[in-house]
C-alpha cells in the first residue's frame, strides 16, 4: 500500500509540474496494482479532461465516485465533464453530490451557484448561495 501511495504522490507532482505523460504513466501504474484506487482514478480523469479526452475522463471519474462516493473533488470533476458534454442534468446532479459530501466547502457551493447562474436559474442560484452563510 505504501508503494502505491508513493507512486501516487510522484504522479501528482508530475501532473502539477505539467509532465502529463509521466503523470499518466504513474497513475496507470497505481491502477495496475490497485484498480479501484479512487484517487488515481480521479486524478487520471482530471488529466484526461485536461487533454481533451472527455469520454475517457468521464469513465474514470464515474469509477472514482463509485469506489468512493463521498469524494467531492471527483464529483466536481465529473460535473465539469458533464458540462463539457453538454449534459446539464447530470452536471447538476454531480454538483449537488459534491456539495452533499462537502457541506463545509465554499468552493463546492460556489460551483453549484455558478452552475445555476450559467443556466439562468436565479432562484436555484439564490437558494444555493444561501447555504454559503453556513459554510
Amino acid at each position: 500500500m505504501g508503494d502505491v501511495l508513493g507512486i501516487l504522490k510522484l504522479a501528482l507532482q508530475a501532473h502539477q509540474s505539467g509532465e502529463l505523460k509521466k503523470a499518466e504513466e504513474l497513475y496507470r501504474q497505481v491502477l495496475s496494482q490497485q484498480a479501484s484506487q479512487p484517487d488515481a482514478l480521479h486524478l487520471l480523469s482530471a488529466l484526461k479532461k485536461q487533454q481533451g479526452h472527455i469520454k475517457e475522463a468521464k469513465a474514470l471519474a464515474e469509477k472514482a465516485v463509485s469506489f468512493r462516493p463521498e469524494m467531492s473533488e471527483a464529483w466536481s470533476n465529473l460535473a465539469g465533464i458533464h458540462l463539457a458534454l453538454h449534459d446539464v442534468k447530470n452536471a447538476e446532479t454531480a454538483f449537488k453530490n459534491a456539495v452533499t459530501h462537502r457541506l463545509d466547502s465554499t468552493k463546492c457551493h460556489l460551483d453549484l451557484v455558478r452552475f445555476y447562474q450559467a443556466q439562468n436559474n436565479m432562484q436555484a442560484a439564490s437558494e444555493a448561495s444561501s447555504c454559503l452563510l453556513y459554510t
